[in-house]
């Protein structure tokens, strides 16, 4: 596939109370100035591209369609991952997003599109109500750069302070198959998790 065909550049949007966010997930392969992303083209390749703390995406196709998982070091770098008039949320921003939701207990079925092709059965709580469409698009292992969990889990990469410092203080909000829940939790830079733009 040529990367450039990936690289997208025009996002359906929703708007959830005061906030407008993407209605899908990034996919872009370039910073916003210009520069390409490196690709990891294999489990061992993206554990290579971590370890040298190098931004880095990773591609796959599911059920005819494609899925772009990150690392946090891409996150981070100061070129700029979101495209033009957009940002990767803060924690604020997503909290903000899932008290409008009624909380952490139900959030995350809002938020989960119904289909199963997207997740595995049983999707609970499934409503898609606010149009965010999140799919389970599993996440990049630590350990062997392997993604397990399509299907069952989709963790989005939100900025915080003081990451840019500190390696543990990541977070990400997962979202899973069997719970309406969402959870927040710490990340590894060097995992791989969907990303979920918010409007400037």
């Amino acid at each position: 596939m040529n990367l450039d065909d990936l690289n997208k550049t025009q996002y359906e949007s929703v708007q959830i109370g005061n906030q407008v966010w993407m209605g899908e997930d990034l996919h872009v392969t370039t910073y916003r100035n210009g520069d390409p992303i490196c690709h990891a083209i294999d489990d061992g390749h993206w554990m290579y591209l971590g370890d040298c703390e190098i931004g880095a995406f990773y591609f796959y196709e599911i059920n005819n369609t494609t899925r772009i998982l990150y690392n946090g070091y891409a996150v981070n770098d100061p070129r700029g991952l979101a495209p033009e008039g957009w940002q990767i949320p803060t924690v604020d921003e997503w909290d903000a997003l899932i008290a409008h939701l009624g909380g952490l207990e139900i959030a995350g079925g809002k938020l989960k599109d119904t289909s199963n092709n997207n997740w595995i059965a049983p999707n609970i709580g499934a409503t898609n109500s606010t149009r965010f469409n999140a799919v389970g698009a599993g996440w990049k292992e630590i350990f062997d750069g392997d993604n397990y969990t399509k299907g069952i889990v989709t963790g989005y990469w939100m900025k915080t302070p003081s990451q840019e410092a500190n390696q543990s203080d990541n977070h990400i909000f997962l979202l899973r198959h069997d719970t309406a829940s969402i959870a927040r939790l710490n990340a590894c830079t060097y995992s791989g998790h969907s990303v979920r733009c918010i409007r400037i």
